[in-house]
């Protein structure tokens, strides 16, 4: 797979886009907070994002998310990842006839399934549990699912999807309610956190990525995280009548966009008790993916961050 994810460097990019924009004043800053607090009292962001999907249906808004196998490729282990080493001698006592337990992904965010679907496919082991706010959405997951020439009747019962608010609690089988009939929970190797915590108030971040914790196999249960850079093209795109913070829009349909930057998720990540680590497991820093797109057409070029 060809992954392109270093095109040019961030940081003069972001250098050079913060000169281009002017910074916001004290006032503007008061306004943006007050745009912010008059939208969480009378947004919906369920009816906004099944709104969205409802109009692009039957066609996909998003491409297949291929490229997060070799972003991430924990997603194609056949079985669940090695324990850390203070658990090793309980797994060593497992008899060694017994098959590896099938990973479980959360996936939350699904969509109509641009980032699961390639998985399942890729991975035949795979398991997941996908949620959604848009029923809609749900549903089209579900739709594709059940295509015979994608996926046999076996294979779609690898997957459990469902609508559910993720700022509003975990949804079965890795809450309480939703524990099996002999009282344990599920807990998820992996969490898919791709584009989806741009789409929530920031107020709500770290309660979401606690939540998430507390959702994954203890010691061992790790969040794919992916999402929008501060300076990215859709940023600077925007107008300032959809600004709600500094680096925070309100789209013209409804739905949230908020534009990180890799000190902003390394801060969240520690305020809910989570370590970021590289793609080999090791104490890490959150890093820029940067991707140059060419128009032909029009001789530009668009910077995606």
């Amino acid at each position: 797979l060809n992954f392109h994810k270093n095109d040019f460097d961030y940081e003069e990019f972001a250098s050079k886009a913060a000169l281009a924009s002017s910074p916001p004043s004290p006032s503007s800053r008061e306004a943006f907070a007050e745009a912010a607090a008059a939208r969480a009292d009378s947004s919906d962001d369920a009816a906004a994002w099944d709104a969205f999907y409802s109009r692009e249906a039957p066609a996909d808004p998003y491409r297949p998310r291929r490229y997060l196998i070799a972003e991430f490729p924990e997603l194609l282990s056949p079985s669940r990842p090695i324990p850390p080493p203070w658990l090793l001698p309980l797994f060593q006592l497992l008899p060694p006839w017994l098959p590896p337990a099938p990973p479980l992904l959360f996936d939350i965010g699904c969509g109509y399934g641009s980032a699961l679907m390639p998985l399942l496919r890729a991975n035949p082991r795979l398991c997941a549990v996908a949620v959604d706010l848009s029923p809609t959405a749900v549903a089209r997951l579900s739709e594709n699912l059940r295509d015979r020439a994608l996926f046999s009747p076996s294979d779609r019962r690898r997957v459990r999807a469902r609508p559910w608010d993720i700022t509003k609690g975990l949804p079965p089988p890795f809450s309480e309610d939703g524990a099996r009939s002999d009282g344990k929970r599920e807990f998820a190797d992996l969490a898919l956190l791709i584009f989806t915590l741009s789409a929530v108030a920031p107020t709500e971040h770290v309660a979401v990525l606690r939540r998430l914790r507390s959702a994954l196999r203890p010691g061992s249960g790790t969040i794919l995280f992916r999402d929008r850079a501060r300076f990215d093209l859709t940023m600077i795109r925007a107008s300032d009548k959809q600004r709600l913070g500094e680096s925070t829009y309100a789209r013209e349909d409804g739905t949230l966009a908020h534009y990180f930057t890799a000190d902003e998720v390394e801060r969240l990540a520690a305020e809910a008790g989570l370590e970021v680590v590289d793609e080999h497991g090791d104490a890490g820093k959150a890093s820029y993916c940067t991707v140059r797109l060419r128009n032909r057409r029009k001789g530009t070029d668009m910077h995606r961050c």
